[in-house]
């Protein structure tokens, strides 16, 4: 008898301890949605997170929370950061969902190796690219301003000049070979007007200051495809047609595209030209983190 009563209370210890590892809904915090300026902002307690990029299932880390109380709207810690400055949205439905890291909107220490092309995103621990003022170049007597976007066109690999003199940042280059956001990056002339300024690895492309142009410039990686779906967080799920060989084409198949930041209303079928800035990142599907423009393609 002694025996069997030690076996009954291992039994319900077991028990217990298998239910107290189980994660329940009652264990999970309870985020909350709404709109501002066109893009999804998810809050708890005082906190308020913003859309930053998306990222891969693999980033995931233990579930927080649910959003919106829908269970298929997970919430999870990023990796092993804190979930007070960063968590991540994956809505489950079990048809090929992207996961969206979210940033706390007063955060501004920045994970290696992520980035956001959104606006209100705008905090990067390249120091060169956050300052208040245009980030100015003056080559052959002419000042060319970052337009923010980078150049994917397949070119040669020798640059023409170096910046060897800087300013502050609030003032404008009068010497050739000058900037206002430090000294030793390397440019190269591209078309008529512009300048491709390597920045930490990025090639940024600069327009003469007195060019009133404001169009994404032809170096810009862009492609067409046609939409598969259309996701209900903004999210467009395209399949590949075609890409000038002026760049490395992207793969046949189907890429995720965010598309919750456009004013444009996009149909399934509807075929679209998409400009990005060129990276990939190599999931299935693939995902395009840094999206410029996507219009439809007549």
């Amino acid at each position: 008898m002694k025996k069997f009563k030690t076996l009954v209370l291992f039994a319900t210890l077991g028990i217990c301890l298998a239910a107290c590892g189980k994660n329940t809904n009652d264990d999970l915090l309870s985020y909350t949605t709404s709109e501002a300026e066109g893009f999804q902002t998810l809050q708890i307690d005082d906190k308020v997170f913003v859309p930053f990029t998306l990222v891969t299932p693999a980033d995931c880390g233990n579930q927080v929370g649910i959003a919106g109380n829908d269970s298929k709207d997970k919430i999870y810690e990023y990796k092993d950061f804190s979930s007070n400055e960063w968590i991540i949205e994956y809505y489950e439905s079990g048809e090929m969902d992207v996961p969206m890291l979210y940033r706390e909107q007063n955060v501004d220490d920045i994970p290696d190796g992520i980035s956001s092309d959104y606006e209100w995103n705008n905090t990067s621990k390249n120091e060169s690219c956050t300052s208040e003022y245009p980030m100015l170049i003056m080559v052959n007597d002419v000042v060319y301003k970052n337009t923010g976007y980078i150049c994917s066109a397949v070119s040669c690999g020798t640059m023409d000049g170096t910046i060897d003199k800087t300013l502050d940042s609030k003032d404008t280059p009068t010497e050739n070979n000058q900037s206002n956001f430090g000294t030793g990056y390397n440019y190269q002339y591209s078309t008529e007007g512009q300048i491709v300024v390597d920045i930490d690895g990025e090639k940024y492309i600069f327009r003469d200051s007195k060019l009133t142009d404001s169009s994404i410039p032809i170096e810009v990686a862009n492609f067409t495809a046609t939409i598969k779906e259309v996701r209900n967080d903004g999210q467009l799920l395209v399949t590949f047609v075609d890409m000038d060989d002026m760049f490395v084409s992207l793969a046949d198949g189907d890429y995720i595209v965010d598309g919750s930041t456009l004013e444009t209303d996009f149909s399934e079928g509807d075929s679209v030209r998409i400009w990005f800035d060129g990276s990939v990142e190599e999931v299935l599907p693939a995902i395009l983190p840094n999206v410029y423009k996507i219009e439809l393609d007549n």
